[in-house]
């Protein structure tokens, strides 16, 4: 068997299947808690494994060495079939490159969406919190000595309406 295929193919599947994770735990974390454990994780890099060295089966089947000049051997690829060769290498690129990217940009895309809509939710927040500090309690006092100080007398009981 190629142990370039089925590593290339495991380092594919294990940055999909991160992805995966991550947007489940960062879009759906109140439903991904049940289900991301020790054994999920277990399982999929047993997955991941398995559904790699699948993919390369291919390659160790119709792979010979091949003597070249100086002693030197390579290892190169003999399909009896030019349209099988064809069809697997199709197939290997949807599989390693074209729908890995589109899986993992959509997570990411998700993900970011996702942290994005918190940021501005967190900011309008933290701004609602400094305008009732300033309105509602300490700051409506404090814009009330200001006021008045310009008096030169301090004036109980002032109130600054809300805007």
């Amino acid at each position: 068997m190629s142990l370039t295929g089925v590593c290339v193919a495991v380092s594919v599947f294990t940055l999909v299947s991160i992805s995966l994770e991550r947007y489940f735990a960062i879009c759906q974390p109140l439903r991904s808690r049940r289900w991301q454990t020790l054994s999920h994780s277990y399982r999929m890099i047993g997955a991941v494994w398995v559904l790699s060295l699948v993919v390369a089966i291919p390659i160790a089947v119709y792979q010979k060495l091949v003597p070249l000049k100086a002693g030197n051997h390579k290892c190169i690829e003999f399909w009896d079939n030019l349209h099988m060769e064809q069809v697997y290498t199709v197939f290997l690129d949807l599989v390693l490159l074209v729908f890995p990217l589109i899986l993992m940009l959509a997570a990411y895309g998700k993900i970011t969406y996702t942290l994005y809509k918190g940021m501005k939710l967190e900011i309008r927040s933290a701004q609602g919190k400094q305008n009732r500090w300033w309105w509602g309690g300490g700051g409506a006092k404090m814009a009330g000595l200001l006021l008045c100080g310009a008096c030169s007398s301090v004036k109980k009981n002032v109130h600054v309406s809300r805007v």
